[in-house]
């Protein structure tokens, strides 16, 4: 894989990095969400999740339940060995 992406560097075809979305962006992809649907609701906890861990698709679709605890000052999320906290309770 090492050697592909140094060929398609030398190439002049660099692997394209999606910008990170801004929060206005944000907004409007959660108010997209219906929230009377599971999927809407899954949708909505999916985007706020991945905002505030500063995911990646993949980590956030390996997630598992055993994977998140509710503490009091927020979600606590573990990746693999780390662990991170998502919000904080107020």
């Amino acid at each position: 894989m090492r050697a592909y992406r140094k060929e398609r560097a030398k190439a002049g075809t660099r692997t394209r990095k999606a910008p990170p979305a801004k929060l206005a962006v944000l907004r409007v992809m959660i108010d997209g969400c219906d929230p009377a649907t599971l999927a809407g609701l899954r949708d909505h906890a999916a985007l706020v999740l991945g905002f505030a861990l500063r995911g990646r698709r993949s980590e956030l679709a390996a997630l598992d339940l055993e994977d998140l605890a509710l503490t009091v000052d927020g979600l606590e999320v573990t990746f693999g060995w780390v662990t991170a906290l998502a919000g904080v309770g107020g």
